[in-house]
């Protein structure tokens, strides 16, 4: 069993692939406040949990099933969560913080102030993690272990997702410059200094990327392209695809894109070239790949 889970926030919805045969099941997020708005999403064993950022709430949701089983209250306008052994961490955007729930026995443990609207995070295997504050212009790095912020490393304008390095020396940062009409970038900055030490300038407004061995592919939201950075050889070339591409994934040789406007999925082949669409639900965004044992 092996697929995309991808957030349909404006249709209170997840859309389901089948990355084989190109299956499309939808699954309704409507057990907690409606509209839910199911915004971020992250794997936890056999299920997805999506932030739903209208519903004030996190769902659980089979993949086997493709069924939403259980929805817990969390705080006002969860924007996104990830799963470290068995704590949720849970950004909140109207209260700029991070709320960290136990999981298993559904209570919450913590809660931490971060800076102004808190968007993304990415946590890695030893527990470290990034977290983009959006509308304050900075990352700030945790540690899952200890549950404690570390530092805070101030960044470009209107940051929207962010990666850890493998050797945990490095954070990506997508510095999107939504409404200022300039390009992007994709920044690096050293993990203990907090300095800039890399660019890729992008197209405009980008707010998303896939970070893969030789590729960084990012959705640029405001021109309607995607964007491939040829990371060995410093190279960006981009295609066109029209509407709003937001959220994006390399899975197996091709690239998933996902049409915040048009409502549309595209795969894109190693040629750049579109190979199929698929219609989803209104306004897609975050997206995750599974891979369960049959």
């Amino acid at each position: 069993m092996e697929g995309l889970c991808i957030c349909n926030t404006a249709s209170n919805s997840l859309s389901f692939i089948d990355i084989n045969n190109y299956k499309h099941i939808v699954c309704p997020i409507v057990l907690g406040e409606c509209p839910s708005g199911p915004h971020g999403l992250c794997l936890w064993g056999e299920n997805i949990i999506t932030a739903n950022s209208y519903g004030d709430s996190l769902s659980v949701v089979s993949i086997r099933l493709k069924k939403e089983m259980e929805n817990l209250y969390i705080g006002s306008h969860p924007n996104d969560i990830k799963v470290y052994r068995n704590k949720g961490y849970v950004l909140c955007g109207e209260s700029n913080s991070l709320i960290i729930i136990d999981l298993i026995s559904k209570k919450i443990m913590k809660e931490i102030s971060l800076g102004v609207y808190p968007h993304f995070m990415y946590i890695n295997k030893s527990g470290k993690a990034a977290i983009v504050n959006m509308d304050s212009n900075e990352i700030t790095i945790f540690d899952c272990n200890q549950d404690e912020k570390i530092i805070n490393i101030q960044v470009e304008e209107t940051p929207t997702k962010c990666y850890i390095s493998k050797n945990d020396e490095e954070i990506y940062v997508c510095e999107s410059n939504l409404g200022l009409n300039r390009r992007g970038s994709i920044s690096i900055y050293d993990f203990r200094s907090g300095k800039k030490v890399y660019e890729y300038k992008v197209g405009f407004g980008p707010v998303d990327f896939y970070y893969s061995e030789n590729y960084i592919y990012v959705s640029n939201f405001e021109e309607g392209t995607v964007g491939f950075i040829d990371v060995d050889n410093e190279g960006y070339t981009d295609i066109k695809i029209g509407g709003m591409p937001r959220g994006i994934i390399e899975v197996k040789d091709r690239v998933y894109v996902a049409d915040n406007f048009k409502n549309k999925l595209y795969i894109i082949n190693k040629a750049r070239e579109i190979e199929k669409t698929i219609t989803l639900g209104k306004e897609p965004n975050d997206m995750v790949y599974y891979n369960l044992l049959d």
